[in-house]
C-alpha cells in the first residue's frame, strides 16, 4: 500500500463483491491466532493487528462458524477503519 493511499480507509461498501469474496474465503480459512496475525501482516512485513484483536476475529469467526459478509467483520470490537483497511488489504492481495 503506498504513503499515498495509506491515509484513505475502505469501508464496507467500498468493496466490489469479488475482493470482499476473495477476503472472506481468506479469512474464513483461518484458524488460529497466529494464522489471522500473520496473514494480515504478510503484505507489509510488520504486525498490523494485535493478537488481542486477532483473538476477537476469531472468536467472533468461531460464533458465526464462518464471515459470511464484511459487515460482521467490521462491527468486531477494535476493528475500525484503519484496521479493516489493513485487513483488506492484506487478506485480499495475499493468494
Amino acid at each position: 500500500m503506498s504513503r499515498q493511499l495509506s491515509h484513505i480507509y475502505l469501508g464496507v461498501k467500498d468493496i466490489d463483491p469479488p475482493h470482499a469474496d476473495k477476503v472472506l474465503d481468506r479469512l474464513n480459512s483461518l484458524n488460529s491466532i497466529d494464522e489471522i496475525v500473520s496473514a494480515i501482516s504478510a503484505r507489509n512485513g510488520r504486525r498490523v493487528i494485535s493478537f488481542r484483536v486477532a483473538q476477537r476475529i476469531l472468536n467472533t469467526k468461531l460464533e458465526l462458524g464462518r464471515f459470511e459478509n464484511l459487515d460482521q467483520l467490521a462491527t468486531v470490537a477494535g476493528v475500525g477503519a484503519k484496521r479493516f483497511t489493513a485487513i483488506i488489504h492484506g487478506l485480499g492481495n495475499n493468494h
